[in-house]
């Protein structure tokens, strides 16, 4: 879990010493939006988490991922 409470996006290397990943796709959920943004009756989902697969490419127990600004985001790795 990481959250990132900065303005721009943050890179970083992820380091998982004697892990050998499953499977190279990582099950990615993320919220994200700017410090003012609310949820509506119109625009219900306007703040909400998402969803995606990340294809991680572990070399050496190493991967990059990049955290988008004022954001949650749960890697989960198999």
């Amino acid at each position: 879990q990481v959250m990132n409470p900065g303005d721009a996006n943050t890179p970083a290397r992820i380091h998982l010493e004697g892990f050998t990943p499953a499977s190279p796709a990582v099950r990615v959920t993320e919220i994200s939006g700017n410090l003012n943004d609310t949820n509506t009756a119109d625009m219900p989902r306007r703040v909400a988490p998402s969803e995606h697969a990340w294809n991680a490419q572990f070399k050496n127990g190493e991967a990059n991922y990049t955290f988008p600004p004022r954001s949650f985001t749960i890697l989960r790795l198999e």
